[in-house]
């Protein structure tokens, strides 16, 4: 499935599959949550979880939260809705 989805972009399967089997690629937890919950199927929601099982959790600082606040409101502020999540990513 992530094979298909990569694919379009040559060599990037090999990089990625690189860097996890390294133990240096990283998911935010927001990111692993709506991936997941974008799934219509429980055998769909099992294969992308295991799919995504090798990717680490990023832990977020403070400093991270407040960056992802200050970007949503430089958007509102230009009239731009952010989402929360969308912020943080």
């Amino acid at each position: 499935m992530l094979a298909e989805l990569l694919g379009l972009v040559p060599g990037l399967v090999g990089e990625l599959t690189e860097l996890v089997k390294e133990g240096r690629a990283r998911m935010l937890g927001v990111i692993r949550q709506e991936l997941l919950s974008g799934v219509k199927t429980i055998e769909q929601f099992e294969k992308l979880r295991t799919i995504l099982r090798p990717f680490p959790g990023e832990r977020l600082e403070t400093a991270d939260y407040e960056s992802a606040a200050k970007n949503s409101n430089n958007g509102r502020a230009k009239g731009i809705a952010i989402s929360i999540v969308d912020a943080m990513i």
